[in-house]
């Protein structure tokens, strides 16, 4: 019974304080924007569409398992494509090194 009480108890206390939290917060008229979210399963395109197209063979040679992850990790694919410098195309290496990369 004494655990039943005191964790009742608790529980309002929880609910009084979240809701003095929420009242003391500043009431300006409107509700504040949703925040925007990039959920797409479409990959962030980085460079230009011939930087894109000089690295595609390599990205999906050396780097599936990154897009695999998240396509939209640009820096894993960076990276991946770093990594394998010595294999990637003559093509991919310019655009990275043009990129201080």
């Amino acid at each position: 019974m004494s655990k039943t009480l005191i964790l009742g108890a608790a529980a309002l206390a929880l609910s009084v304080a979240s809701a003095s939290a929420q009242s003391s917060m500043p009431d300006y008229g409107y509700a504040a924007p949703a925040p925007v979210y990039n959920y797409s399963a479409q990959p962030m395109q980085q460079g230009t569409a011939h930087e894109r197209a000089a690295c595609r063979h390599d990205v999906s040679k050396f780097c599936r398992a990154e897009l695999q992850r998240n396509p939209n990790d640009v820096l894993s694919v960076s990276g991946c494509l770093q990594a394998n410098r010595a294999k990637i195309s003559r093509g991919c290496r310019s655009v990275l090194a043009s990129h201080g990369q």
